[in-house]
């Protein structure tokens, strides 16, 4: 997914040009995933290598090279086989949570921005881990309904919540999840399409690294808050009698 934000804008491939929200930027891609065989094969990610993964990033970050890093997280978990791979956002996350929560203050602290995708579960009100931890900016989906008149919604299979639960160091953008072509590994030769919350986090990952690019030093606190005075679109979502608005990430003409 890391392609999302910086595919370079002159890799030509099947599906035409791929250009990233930050092309010009350089990937560091920190694996963290298991591979299961039994009882069926599929990708597994442990919390002791995330947290492995994520105080090695937290330690690079000191000495002022926080100022060049952005960290994209296209995973989320399940709280326990019972629960629907969930995690209620007016309640805290899992209290094994607490180390990951402090290295993200300390990554936040070095003005890196940590940006995580919320599921695909079509839960309102809630999000997956690690998205739902505090400082950490959640990234849900949306879809483009009429390219002509340029009108977009939210994706539906999105996790989303009302923003105003939110404290203002944790935000939520939308940013778009479907009909997007990435590299595919272990072929990064090759690209075809990807769809989900996973995509939508490096696309709000890039968008981030531009503004960081663009000024260097700025804090996670002025590069948010630019975003949301300069580079979204509302999105109104009705849930039964509710009615809120969610930024979509829209980037100016500068």
């Amino acid at each position: 997914m890391a392609s999302v934000a910086a595919g370079k804008r002159d890799w030509q491939s099947a599906y035409g040009k791929l250009t990233g929200m930050a092309p010009d930027a350089s990937l560091w891609a920190v694996s963290v995933m298991s591979k299961m065989t039994y009882p069926v094969q599929k990708l597994w990610g442990y919390r002791a290598d995330i947290l492995a993964a994520m105080q090695k990033i937290g330690f690079y970050s000191q000495a002022g090279n926080g100022n060049n890093m952005t960290l994209s997280m296209s995973i989320g978990e399940k709280n326990g086989e019972s629960d629907p791979k969930k995690l209620p956002m007016n309640t805290p996350c899992p209290s094994e949570s607490t180390v990951f929560n402090s290295i993200v203050a300390s990554l936040v602290s070095n003005n890196v921005p940590v940006i995580a995708s919320t599921g695909n579960n079509k839960a309102r009100g809630q999000v997956w881990w690690p998205a739902c931890a505090p400082k950490v900016i959640k990234a849900a989906g949306f879809e483009i309904i009429d390219p002509v008149k340029k009108l977009a919604s939210l994706w539906e299979s999105s996790n989303v919540v009302n923003p105003t639960v939110l404290s203002g160091d944790s935000p939520l953008f939308l940013a778009p999840c479907c009909a997007v072509v990435a590299t595919h590994a272990p072929l990064l030769s090759s690209s075809g399409p990807a769809a989900g919350t996973s995509v939508s986090a490096p696309f709000i990952a890039g968008l981030y690294a531009a503004i960081k690019a663009a000024n260097p030093g700025i804090t996670v606190a002025v590069a948010t808050e630019w975003i949301k005075a300069n580079a979204k679109n509302d999105i109104t979502i009705v849930t039964g009698s509710q009615a809120y608005p969610i930024p979509r990430i829209h980037v100016p003409n500068l």
